[in-house]
């Protein structure tokens, strides 16, 4: 809460009122594989294609590292991703977009939507599934 000096006369001339701020979008600093914007988040990943099941896998450098239970043919591990990080993040699949990297396993995710809602859900699937110091 930020107080302000009232500046009109009378009573309360000087005294500090609090003045309600709206919060901001989001408290924390971002984890450095996400890139928040105006209309949602950008999520760096690696993708790790042909896996068992469809999980967050841990971080590697600047990245976030997914494994897909999709290969990589034909479009097929890029729609399976889209789908695991829109149920992650509570979002329709038409939501999440790949950016950059459909051919390699380095992609940029736009997730669309509240930028602290998607990326509160998603720190919070992270550190589910992830080792504390991941």
């Amino acid at each position: 809460m930020i107080r302000r000096r009232v500046a009109i006369g009378g009573p309360h001339y000087g005294a500090k009122i609090p003045v309600e701020q709206p919060p901001g979008p989001i408290s924390a600093p971002p984890p450095a594989w996400v890139r928040v914007l105006e209309d949602g988040i950008i999520v760096e990943t690696t993708v790790v294609p042909s896996a068992r099941r469809s999980a967050l896998a841990d971080v590697s450098g600047n990245r976030l590292r997914i494994r897909i239970a999709a290969p990589p043919v034909e479009g097929r591990a890029n729609e399976e991703l889209r789908s695991f990080l829109a149920s992650i993040t509570r979002r329709r699949r038409s939501q999440v977009t790949v950016l950059t990297g459909t051919t390699s396993r380095a992609k940029s995710v736009h997730v669309k939507g509240d930028p602290s809602e998607v990326l509160g859900a998603l720190t919070d699937a992270a550190r589910r599934a992830l080792p504390p110091n991941g």
